[in-house]
């Protein structure tokens, strides 16, 4: 990590970064709540990864918004493709958790941590995902390249496959608690898969 990263005079307060760090204190809350909560439970511990890595994105993002020179922004665009990377896979662990289907889909969720972290490394030491940020007003932002096509194809595909086990979930459950937990994951995942990223 750069020292440059450190020196808070390459910040400066920037309240468009404000709703992505609230939004990003919020999530991460959430998830703590959760896993201190059931701390013995698979599906906390998924569901705590899962909001770990949306928090990653947001402070960083956060931080870029705030930082005055593009050396500085640029590695915080970097290292919020941890977080940006790791949400497909976080995301299709939760359901299959969730959904108590996990053991017959671990294969596709080992596959989709290790495609994750490969975009991830894509990120990290190339710049094919970015190469580098432009400054608008709101603040510096991440400028996207080609590999970044192929991921949000890996993004909307888990995604789709996520709704698409909730959508089975929810026919196949026993009646009660099973389709309520189903259609209860299914309508608040699907509005979210709806938002834009």
């Amino acid at each position: 990590m750069p020292p440059e990263l450190f020196n808070l005079a390459n910040y400066r307060f920037n309240p468009y970064a404000i709703p992505t760090l609230v939004s990003g204190v919020a999530i991460i809350a959430l998830g703590f709540i959760v896993f201190v909560g059931e701390r013995d439970s698979r599906v906390s511990l998924s569901f705590f990864i899962m909001t770990v890595t949306a928090a990653i994105w947001l402070f960083c993002y956060s931080l870029m918004y705030c930082a005055v020179i593009a050396p500085v922004a640029s590695a915080w665009a970097v290292m919020g493709q941890l977080g940006i990377t790791s949400i497909p896979a976080a995301v299709y662990h939760f359901t299959v958790g969730t959904l108590e289907i996990y053991s017959k889909h671990k294969n596709r969720v080992r596959l989709a941590w290790l495609v994750s972290g490969l975009f991830f490394l894509t990120a990290l030491y190339s710049d094919a995902f970015i190469s580098g940020v432009d400054l608008f007003w709101w603040g510096y932002y991440a400028r996207y390249e080609w590999a970044s096509i192929p991921f949000l194809g890996f993004f909307f595909g888990l995604m789709a496959s996520s709704l698409q086990h909730y959508w089975r979930g929810h026919y196949s459950a026993a009646p009660c608690v099973g389709k309520m937990k189903s259609k209860g994951l299914f309508f608040p995942f699907f509005l979210a898969y709806l938002r834009p990223l």
